[in-house]
């Protein structure tokens, strides 16, 4: 568990990229994906296990997978409150 928490200073935060901005005039970009009742559904339910995901990494104590799973909830949804809260959480663990 040191060793691992050791290594774990070597590491940044991953950032995602920001999605494209889309240009509101145009009439093909008024319908989105968000729109999409069925692309939302997807897009919870994977939100919902890469959380769950994310949470069982921190409780067996591995750090890094669990970041990788908030992170990936992230680039899905980056107002996820409970993924930003954990990568806060984890952040204030590493620098103590």
């Amino acid at each position: 568990m040191q060793k691992e928490e050791e290594d774990l200073t070597r590491y940044d935060v991953i950032r995602a990229p920001l999605p494209p901005v889309r240009n509101t005039n145009d009439k093909e970009n008024t319908l989105s994906a968000k729109s999409d009742p069925k692309f939302n559904s997807r897009n919870e339910k994977k939100e919902e296990v890469l959380l769950e995901s994310g949470f069982k990494y921190l409780e067996r104590g591995n750090i890094l997978q669990a970041t990788l799973q908030f992170q990936k909830v992230l680039t899905i949804n980056p107002m996820n409150t409970r993924a930003l809260g954990a990568m806060a959480a984890i952040q204030k663990e590493r620098k103590q």
